[in-house]
Parts: structure tokens; sequence; C-alpha cells
């Protein structure tokens, strides 16, 4: 699937400051230092699509070069998320939930093909346990 920026998906910069932005933002950065994770994410190039049921609003992620930042660009990369309602989606970045857990609770979906739902779950215990 080609990834392009769908009308209602929010871009970080384009956004006045929030809640939900602040705990992305300090989440990309715990992210990008977990040396792990960068091993995890070696040749895997996903756009990672936050979807927030509730707010019927997308955050995109971009993940490439072992590293995770905000997507501005279309780009041919392979779309993977989750979704579910703000409250969770919040919880989630702040740390507070486990994604595993809120998805085993019917909370959150993930979308993306078998493998990388697979290393989804891989990069979310490293992260969450």
């Amino acid at each position: 699937m080609k990834y392009t920026n769908p009308p209602n998906t929010i871009l970080m910069e384009q956004q006045n400051t929030t809640n939900l932005q602040s705990l992305i933002g300090s989440f990309l950065v715990k992210f990008n230092e977990n040396v792990q994770i960068k091993d995890l994410l070696q040749d895997w190039n996903r756009i990672f699509r936050v979807s927030l049921t509730d707010l019927n609003m997308n955050i995109d992620l971009l993940i490439e070069n072992n590293s995770i930042g905000m997507a501005g660009q279309a780009t041919d990369y392979p779309l993977i998320g989750f979704s579910g309602k703000s409250e969770v989606i919040q919880a989630v970045f702040s740390g507070n939930e486990n994604p595993a857990i809120a998805l085993a609770m019917g909370e959150l979906s993930i979308q993306g093909d078998e493998k990388d739902i697979m290393k989804l779950q891989v990069i979310a215990s490293e992260l969450w346990n």
C-alpha cells in the first residue's frame, strides 16, 4: 500500500502544542535512544499511523533508518499502526499502559501484516517491560 497524507492526518509541526504531542515527543526520544530497538529496526522502514478513534484524527510516524520521527512526506513504505480512544493512546505513550495489555482488553486494535504485527509486539515488550 502506498502511503499518502490523508486530509485528516495531523502532522506535528502544524499543530498547537498539546499533551498528546508532548507525550509522543517524549516517546520518540525514548524510542530512538534504545539500542535494542535500533537493532530491531534494521532494514525495517514503515509508516506507523496512530489513529485516535474518538477524535477522528491520525498521527503518522515514520520508521526509517533505525529511528522514528514524524512523517512529513509521502513514501512507498508499508502502513502499520494502532487505533483506539485518545485516552488509551495517551496512556500508552505516557508509559502508563502497555499496548499489549490494551490490545488484549480490546482498547487498541493493530493494523498491518502479520510479520509487522509480530515485530511491533517485540518492540512493545522491549519498551514497556
